[in-house]
């Protein structure tokens, strides 16, 4: 596999992870309506969205550590600010399992990859050590069911970007 296509594979993990950003957290208790759920969901992938294409696409293998370290780390701070959200209660269970578990799992298993790819780009030929990296598995959310919940940005960003 090149290193550009290293790269891709890559990339399209974190962003099929990446939902989120900061802001719009519940600061109750309380379960939060479908539609105020849809709205700061919505507005946590929106913001993930625009943090993912702010980043420079890695150009050798020496970028793609730090850019998954980035990448990863924007991830996070988004599925963590969509865990905090409280989900209504009759579909908490249902947004856990087909949506912030996945992703959360996803952005786990770039972030055990990462240490990987670092060593790899030290190698003497950097671009075959990153190409014989194993990719991670990829976990999607449900996005059929991130789509008919109705939030439109989590979809398009949970699809791929």
């Amino acid at each position: 596999m090149s290193s550009r296509r290293c790269v891709l594979v890559a990339l399209s993990a974190v962003l099929a992870a990446g939902c989120g950003g900061s802001g719009g957290s519940a600061t109750s208790s309380a379960p939060l309506s479908k539609a105020d759920y849809v709205r700061q969901a919505d507005a946590i992938c929106t913001t993930a969205t625009a943090s993912l294409k702010a980043l420079t696409a890695p150009t050798s293998p020496t970028d793609l550590g730090p850019y998954l370290q980035k990448s990863v780390g924007a991830a996070m701070t988004a599925t963590d600010a969509l865990r905090r959200l409280h989900a209504p209660q009759a579909d908490a269970g249902d947004l856990a399992a087909k949506f912030t578990g996945p992703l959360t799992e996803q952005v786990a298993a770039i972030k055990a990859v990462i240490p990987k790819y670092e060593a790899a780009a030290k190698a003497p030929d950097p671009k075959a050590a990153v190409a014989a990296v194993p990719r991670p598995p990829i976990t999607k959310p449900d996005t059929a069911y991130v789509k008919a919940y109705g939030m439109a940005a989590c979809t398009d960003l949970a699809s791929g970007g």
